[in-house]
C-alpha cells in the first residue's frame, strides 16, 4: 500500500494507492488518524487507485468516520472502484460515510 497526503483548503487528502486489507489496514489506519489530528477541516480518502476492500479496510474507514465526527471534522470518501463501491453498498457503508465520486467533487 502507498500511501501519500496533500494540503486541499484545509482538508487533507489521503491518497491509497493498492490493496486495503489485514495487511495493509494498520497503516492505513495510522495514517487515517494522524491526518486527522493535523487536518483543519477534515479527511478525505482518495480510493480511485484501490482495487480490493477487505473487512479490516472498511473497518478503517467507519473508526475514521466516527473519530472525525467526534472531533467536528469532515470524513469524505472519494474515488470508488465499481468493485469497491459494490463493497461499500453491499456492507451498508455507503449510508454510514459521506462518498463522493472523485476529490474534486469531495473537496468542493
Amino acid at each position: 500500500m502507498e500511501i501519500s497526503q496533500e494540503n486541499r483548503g484545509g482538508l487533507t487528502v489521503v491518497t491509497l494507492n493498492g490493496k486495503l486489507d489485514t495487511v495493509s489496514s494498520p497503516e492505513v489506519q495510522a495514517a487515517v488518524m494522524a491526518a486527522l489530528e493535523s487536518a483543519d477541516k477534515g479527511v478525505v480518502i482518495d480510493m480511485a487507485e484501490v482495487a480490493y476492500v477487505s473487512s479490516a479496510g472498511l473497518r478503517v474507514m467507519l473508526i475514521g468516520g466516527k473519530t472525525a465526527k467526534a472531533k467536528a471534522k469532515t470524513f469524505r470518501i472519494a474515488g470508488l472502484k465499481p468493485a469497491v463501491a459494490e463493497v461499500f453498498k453491499m456492507s451498508g457503508f455507503d449510508r454510514l460515510l459521506e462518498i463522493h465520486p472523485d476529490v474534486a467533487a469531495a473537496v468542493g
